[in-house]
């Protein structure tokens, strides 16, 4: 099963957030809080590490602000995820919810559950950012 923590859902709210303003220039993290209902404080910590990782580009000054690199299209749903959760543990029972769910021939989802967190997170790698631009 996959999960995904609050950090990175904010992270995500603010990334997609980006994402519909390209090309607009810089924004005001406390912009991004007020619209998106995320605690400044929590979304400061979370941009500093995107910023680190090179997902965002930030300036400072009364235009500063952060935004998506203009080059850079290619950041997937995952790509954010993995910053803040890592890699996920795709091998957890649904059911049970044991870590490296062991082969029992006798569990009735065992086969499904199995394909489900790949399934997952490889859709999550494939669905880029800029998809949000559309909705």
């Amino acid at each position: 099963m996959l999960k995904v923590s609050k950090t990175s859902k904010y992270a995500l709210r603010g990334v997609i957030h980006l994402s519909k303003k390209r090309g607009s220039g810089y924004v005001k993290i406390i912009e991004i809080s007020e619209k998106e209902r995320i605690p400044l404080n929590y979304l400061r910590k979370i941009f500093q590490v995107l910023i680190t990782n090179k997902i965002v580009l930030s300036s400072v000054g009364p235009k500063g602000g952060v935004k998506l690199p203009d080059h850079e299209t290619d950041i997937s749903t995952a790509d954010i995820i993995r910053i803040f959760d890592g890699e996920p543990e795709i091998n957890e029972c649904t059911l049970f919810g044991t870590i490296g769910c062991p082969t029992i021939t006798t569990c009735p989802i065992h086969d499904e559950c199995s394909h489900m967190g790949i399934k997952s997170w490889t859709k999550l790698k494939n669905f880029k950012i800029d998809s949000f631009i559309k909705q």
